[in-house]
């Protein structure tokens, strides 16, 4: 119940950035990453790419309209929406929502949404992305890479790393020498440590 309020309550603040034809804009601004007031946990910052702040409450808002994927595919869906490029610019997406939750789990958790979407321009393109109390995660993956948008830190829905995926190895939120080790017992690499 107190997420329900707390998604109403910032959809409330961003209906006025939705126009007729189903598109959001001006949901996400390039910001210098030295100009983000630390919140809590700093994840380690991408090496490469932008740093970027989200319209948290419109966002919400506006997805609160997605169609169901079992309603519509999502190059036919009516929804769209920019997100941020890595080298810059943005991508247009048409949006649906792609519950992954069995339908009672999804009841309890009404605040956990997730969406799936392909970009307009580039229909090799397709974005699964999620939205929580706990932010935005996204990533999109192409013919010839792949891009995530990632929080930079915990206790923050208002800004995110866009980063490609052969970025050095660095992922969002897990350590690097952590991410080695998983890999390393994961894959059996290292002799088996």
């Amino acid at each position: 119940m107190k997420y329900t309020k707390f998604f109403a309550l910032l959809a409330s603040t961003g209906l006025g950035l939705l126009s007729v034809s189903g598109f959001a804009a001006n949901l996400w601004t390039d910001v210098a990453a030295s100009r983000i007031t630390a919140r809590g946990e700093r994840f380690p910052a991408p090496e490469t790419g932008r740093t970027m702040a989200l319209k948290f409450g419109a966002m919400a808002g506006f997805l609160s309209g997605a169609p169901l994927e079992r309603d519509v595919f999502a190059p036919d869906s009516p929804l769209e929406i920019e997100l941020p490029l890595p080298e810059g610019g943005f991508g247009r997406f048409r949006v649906v929502e792609s519950p992954i939750m069995e339908p009672e789990l999804a009841k309890r958790y009404p605040m956990l949404k997730t969406y799936l979407g392909q970009r307009i321009d580039n229909p090799t393109a397709t974005v699964r992305f999620d939205l929580t109390p706990r932010g935005f995660r996204a990533q999109v993956i192409a013919n010839t890479h792949s891009s995530y948008i990632e929080p930079l830190q915990q206790s923050d829905i208002e800004h995110y790393g866009v980063f490609e995926g052969a970025n050095g190895g660095v992922v969002i939120g897990v350590d690097r020498d952590d991410a080695c080790a998983v890999n390393r017992r994961a894959y059996g690499a290292g002799g088996g440590q």
